[in-house]
């Protein structure tokens, strides 16, 4: 098993910062265990400082947490597959020949729901879906054609002389 380099990042940077806390904790102790007591015998710290050095041995604790919460939402965030958006749906079920699926996808063309807008791949896949028996499409079909250039429709014809359906597996 390989680790991630990233998490592999963060788990070094979590050691070194807790090295960094507890080397800058026992210099500061080491610096003011020399110091001269005062009249009374005793060694008088600042408040701030005391409260300071209590709470240094806590920071590797709140470094190491906060860095394993981010690597778990990574590793959480890395495990869930992004949703298909509907044109990928549509072209999952239509490359496999399903008429009603093809013209669900020319709509998306014409109207540039989910995808870019094109009427040259609306007619594609309402030829194909007239083709496949879809009678809504003929008419769909027809009204885009008025649109396109001969060129256009030309390329169209040959795309579909050679289409093939996909099988259900190589759709996706």
């Amino acid at each position: 098993m390989t680790l991630d380099p990233r998490i592999t990042y963060l788990v070094l940077m979590a050691i070194g910062s807790a090295l960094l806390v507890i080397a800058a904790v026992k210099f500061v102790r080491y610096k003011f265990k020399n110091e001269k007591p005062d009249a009374s015998g005793e060694r008088r710290r600042h408040p701030v400082i005391r409260r300071v050095l209590d709470f240094l041995p806590f920071i590797p604790i709140v470094l190491i947490g906060i860095i394993g919460g981010k690597v778990a939402l990574d590793l959480k965030n890395q495990s869930t597959p992004p949703p298909e958006s509907p044109a990928q749906i549509a072209y999952a079920k239509a490359a496999t020949g399903d008429a009603a699926a093809q013209r669900d996808m020319a709509a998306m063309y014409e109207t540039g729901k989910s995808v870019t807008k094109d009427d040259a791949e609306a007619y594609f896949w309402y030829s194909l879906s007239m083709a496949g028996g879809d009678k809504t499409a003929a008419a769909k079909s027809e009204e885009i054609a008025r649109t396109l250039t001969p060129e256009q429709l030309e390329s169209i014809a040959q795309r579909l002389k050679n289409w093939k359906p996909a099988s259900p597996a190589t759709a996706n």
